[in-house]
């Protein structure tokens, strides 16, 4: 009796709640109403009854909200745990910018039902279910009942598993197809899939780091253009920076940058800013679009990865599908395992120890920064020679018009090429800006006398300006090459250290501090 009392009990409270929860708005316990719409991706029509069967999860949110933006690598890695089990996921999006909605869900590689009209918080369907705040999540099993509602995190996972229980699974066979003696065994493909979730397994974590950088970005652009808490919002930029550097500088080392050249970062505006000083803060927003773009090229290369590795996976199920049939497996069949095993070692090699190919890499992006000082060394050679050739059209005092304008015109050129090769040369030791040469003509007749004792001193500040641009070049190109020997000397010992079975952790620590000093040689200084 006291038994039967607590069960009735207990079904009283359950009733009670589902009761409550249905008046203030709640699904739980009731069937989900269906509806009709088109697949914003396909262009497909498609009804939420069609999908009964299946443990479906509607998910309403947006592509500018950062908590949905901050849930969605948990909802992808269920679908990617439970597709093949029944599950499927309806998203139903409140954006307004179509184009930006399509590009967010293809980058992110939301392979499910889309639903976008376009029409924001005024969207037909958020209007039909009630939904005033995002993400905004029902999980349905499979008659189309509600069993969860706003689960995020491991309890999504976990509501999907009830759902999936009630999921009939058909009948198997009574007859069992064995595959001939000849069929390599199962175990090889199963080793395989291991390998390949070890491969895949960085991937995702990157996916993750990029789509929370990517969040964090979202609410600083909200702060702009000028923040209620400067400070706070000081911190929250220096941080978002560190982070992407960090990815980035982790994708190196992964060997993600190999055939693309790593995306430059932007320098933080606010660095040695006042927190008053709003023209800083205006610069924050150029900021935020700049690491949007190192982000969009970092996704690039991870998918570029990805993709190899899901070729590899396509070739997997094809070659377990041969061995499920149980008919007639062709003789080929363990070479194409091996030539398996032999592609997924050579793509996860990628992603798991590159060092050697590393070093290689960080050679040639210092040896693409020795270019434009190699070109800036000749500029200035050409420069000097100009430089006397002005030098000697003053020593001869020319008194024709012709002759006057020529030298006019040839020391206007050479103040302008030093002007530029200035711009491009960075002091790189804190030492001040080079002084350069001014027009002796400003404000002055070109058969001004007082011109050629005044063009005999900008000569000399020309002269200074050319070598002192030289020195920059010399120093930046002494720098490139000491930072090269290093490299070539690491190259050399982890050669060493590997022939010799010795642990390169410490090689790889030095490594990693130099690709660091390395990958920032295209950074820009600001924004």
């Amino acid at each position: 009796m006291h038994h039967r009392s607590v069960v009735t009990l207990a079904v009283s409270v359950i009733s009670l709640v589902t009761a409550v929860e249905a008046r203030a708005g709640s699904y739980v316990g009731r069937e989900f109403p269906d509806f009709t719409a088109t697949d914003a991706i396909t262009g497909e029509k498609f009804s939420l009854g069609l999908l009964r069967g299946k443990v479906v999860l509607v998910d309403f949110w947006a592509s500018w909200c950062g908590p949905c933006v901050r849930e969605l690598p948990n909802v992808k890695r269920a679908y990617g745990k439970y597709k093949k089990q029944g599950f499927e996921i309806v998203s139903i999006s409140l954006d307004s910018n179509r184009s930006r909605f399509t590009s967010f869900v293809r980058t992110q590689r939301m392979n499910w039902h889309h639903v976008m009209e376009g029409g924001g918080w005024s969207t037909r369907l958020a209007g039909k279910y009630g939904v005033t705040s995002i993400p905004r999540m029902y999980v349905l099993d499979p008659n189309g009942v509600c069993i969860a509602e706003n689960v995020h995190g491991r309890g999504l996972g976990a509501a999907i598993e009830r759902g999936l229980a009630l999921v009939e699974t058909p009948r198997q066979s009574r007859r069992t197809i064995r595959p001939p003696a000849a069929v390599p065994t199962p175990v090889e493909l199963v080793e395989l899939r291991a390998q390949l979730a070890l491969a895949v397994a960085p991937l995702e974590t990157l996916w993750h780091r990029l789509d929370t950088i990517e969040a964090s970005l979202d609410d600083l652009q909200q702060r702009m253009p000028v923040p209620d808490d400067p400070v706070l919002v000081r911190r929250r930029v220096a941080t978002v920076l560190r982070e992407l550097d960090d990815v980035r500088h982790g994708m190196f080392l992964m060997g993600l940058f190999d055939d693309r050249p790593a995306p430059p970062l932007p320098a933080n505006p606010l660095d040695a800013s006042r927190p008053d000083d709003l023209r800083s803060w205006t610069r924050v927003s150029g900021m935020l679009r700049a690491a949007r773009d190192s982000i969009e090229r970092m996704r690039q290369a991870a998918g570029d990865a990805e993709a190899r590795l899901a070729a590899i996976e396509a070739r997997i199920i094809e070659v377990e599908a041969e061995l499920s049939g149980g008919g007639e497996i062709r003789t080929g069949m363990q070479a194409r395992i091996d030539d398996l095993e032999a592609d997924l070692s050579a793509a996860a090699a990628h992603l798991d120890d590159p060092w050697r190919r590393q070093i290689e890499t960080a050679h040639r992006i210092i040896a693409e920064c020795c270019l434009p000082l190699d070109a800036l060394a000749t500029t200035l050679d050409g420069l000097d020679n100009r430089i006397r050739a002005v030098q000697e059209m003053v020593a001869a005092a020319p008194r024709e018009t012709a002759a006057l304008r020529t030298m006019r015109d040839a020391f206007a050129s050479v103040c302008r090429d030093l002007a530029a090769t200035s711009r491009q040369v960075e002091p790189d030791d804190g030492s001040s800006l080079v002084v350069l040469p001014a027009d002796p003509y400003d404000g002055r007749r070109l058969r001004d006398r007082r011109v050629l004792g005044e063009m005999v001193v900008q000569i000399e500040v020309a002269t200074a300006a050319a070598a002192e641009l030289r020195a920059h070049v010399a120093r930046r190109r002494q720098r490139f090459q000491m930072m090269i020997e290093t490299l070539t000397s690491l190259h050399q010992e982890l050669s060493d250290r590997i022939e010799a079975g010795d642990s390169i952790d410490e090689v790889r620590n030095r490594f990693s501090e130099i690709s660091r000093t390395v990958l920032s040689l295209h950074d820009p200084d600001e924004v």
